[in-house]
């Protein structure tokens, strides 16, 4: 079944419309924000701007005018987004944004998610030493956890004096770092030093920065 929708297209008037402005772009995430006119005129390839981000974010925070084929496109860009392994949400749209969304059940195929539009702020640390085995998983988790609280949460583990780490905290960390991508933010890991434990974590991609 197509998630096209026909609706007749609102006739654009007014001052013309800007193309919508890439804020910004990591490897994971990307926050595009939609321009106060977002007609036809403005309709371009979503996707094009954003690199390989993981997330797509279209702030709709100052969004006063939208029309159909704009609705469309962003319908369109999310399916292409999810053919590629990728997703597309609608962040903080404004009153008339989510007003003709609801009205036309757009909001049915686009997700609408409430994120901060700007670049992340600098991440919270954890820094865990010696063997990471079974016996800590707990503690772990807990701590990890409280960290990643709030919204789009940015979390830096750091690895000092590790020579080994077990596969369950491997799982941990993985898990953890998939619960920081849901709410838009991350959690990547330092090792201080050559060790198995780095050649480990880099085969699941954990390692984003070898040396602090």
């Amino acid at each position: 079944m197509s998630n096209h929708i026909e609706q007749p297209a609102i006739a654009p008037t007014g001052a013309p419309s800007a193309a919508p402005q890439t804020l910004y772009r990591s490897s994971d995430i990307a926050t595009v924000e939609l321009p106060e006119r977002f007609d036809v005129h403005a309709t371009v390839d979503l996707l094009a701007s954003c690199g390989q981000s993981v997330t797509v974010v279209l702030n709709g925070a100052r969004v006063a005018f939208v029309d159909m084929h704009s609705l469309q496109a962003i319908v369109d860009a999310r399916l292409v987004a999810l053919d590629c392994e990728r997703d597309l949400f609608i962040g903080n749209p404004s009153n008339e944004l989510r007003a003709t969304l609801e009205l036309t059940g757009f909001d049915a195929l686009i997700p609408i998610v409430n994120v901060q539009a700007s670049e992340p702020a600098e991440p919270n640390a954890l820094t865990l030493t010696g063997a990471l085995g079974p016996a800590r998983i707990d503690a772990v988790e807990a701590e990890i956890e409280a960290l990643l609280a709030g919204p789009r949460p940015q979390l830096q583990v750091r690895l000092v004096d590790v020579d080994s780490i077990h596969l369950c905290m491997v799982n941990v960390l993985v898990k953890a770092r998939a619960n920081a991508r849901e709410k838009f933010g991350d959690l990547t890991v330092i090792v201080d030093r050559d060790s198995d434990a780095e050649r480990l974590l880099a085969k699941v991609g954990l390692v984003g920065t070898l040396r602090p």
